[in-house]
């Protein structure tokens, strides 16, 4: 009696091991076809854009002296910053001057550089904002007898190409004006561009035995004649004489 109870108990382990493994096989198909439509992670970190970020460096340093009157300024951050980032950078300078603004290849540094040499010995305060940091700086230029003679030389070549493209742009508009001035021992005549008008100043001789009013016409009548030949269309540019009779 004791031997069959004992087939009895072996034969159910037996067949809840094999009841177990029945079960088990679909279950582990229905979770592993689950599985497999699930797409496949990822492996890429999103950098956001609230990631802290700090002014940890200015050039010049604050209260720095005897900076030349081409100095550039510059910001660096504690990491780089994306376009959309950059966008958000404010700058602003007292008393006011221009600046042209890049960053370097890395992105973590902002440099200005002035289009027009500064002003010697005058103190320049630089303010930058940027998601509510502020940071203020201010340094001194140079003093004008100490200006170097690079700077110097510059300066004198940024004021001549500046007059170039003036005077170009100015020919182009009044072709004739490359003709002046007109100037003689009787008179000088040059064309004033903010005004838009020719200026004739005319010198008669007070001991001439004709008058100064006709000596004044006579050269009047000689400076339209040259006027003319140059292509001047006195109706559109008036021309105002100034009469300054010499001994």
């Amino acid at each position: 009696m004791n031997y069959f109870f004992e087939i009895i108990k072996r034969n159910k382990i037996y067949f809840s091991v094999i009841g177990f493994l029945l079960l088990a096989i679909p279950i582990g198909f229905i979770l592993f076809t689950a599985l497999g439509s699930l797409p496949a992670q990822q492996n890429t970190t999103t950098v956001s854009n609230n990631k802290p970020v700090s002014l940890i460096k200015t050039s010049p340093t604050l209260g720095a002296l005897n900076i030349g009157i081409y100095e550039k300024v510059s910001f660096v951050f504690s990491r780089p910053l994306d376009p959309s980032e950059q966008e958000g950078v404010k700058f602003t300078t007292s008393p006011p001057a221009a600046f042209s603004s890049s960053w370097n290849s890395s992105q973590t540094s902002l440099v200005f550089a002035p289009k027009t040499p500064l002003v010697p010995n005058q103190q320049y305060t630089f303010i930058l904002s940027f998601r509510g940091i502020r940071l203020q700086s201010s340094f001194t230029t140079v003093g004008i007898e100490d200006v170097s003679t690079k700077d110097q030389i510059k300066t004198q070549s940024e004021a001549d190409k500046k007059y170039g493209e003036y005077t170009d742009s100015l020919n182009q508009l009044y072709p004739w004006n490359q003709n002046l001035p007109l100037q003689s021992d009787n008179y000088f005549v040059y064309f004033d561009p903010d005004k838009k008008e020719i200026i004739g100043k005319l010198y008669p001789q007070t001991g001439e035995q004709e008058s100064i009013e006709s000596q004044a016409e006579i050269m009047k009548k000689d400076v339209l004649l040259k006027l003319a030949a140059y292509g001047v269309d006195t109706r559109t540019v008036p021309v105002s004489w100034i009469i300054t009779p010499e001994p």
